[in-house]
């Protein structure tokens, strides 16, 4: 196999790694995502706020934004 080929290959395993390992992150703050919408706190700057001030830390340690919030309500989806 050449290493075009190989290349390839390692760059398609390494997407479906992290697409994997985003669903996963997903699926864990979603719970509490759906919590503090049963709270009333509906918007997702409202949601990031609520999540930043419970000190959950983004997949990548982060801040929430409100943003982060809608990708994980869209992968959850």
């Amino acid at each position: 196999m050449s290493s075009i080929k190989h290349f390839k290959l390692d760059q398609q395993r390494k997407i479906k790694s992290k697409k994997v390992s985003a669903d996963r992150f997903a699926a864990s703050v979603y719970p509490v995502i759906r919590s503090l919408q049963n709270l009333g706190i509906t918007t997702l700057t409202g949601i990031a706020k609520a999540m930043n001030d419970k000190d959950i830390p983004t997949s990548t340690g982060g801040r929430w934004y409100g943003g982060a919030v809608r990708n994980v309500l869209d992968r959850v989806k």
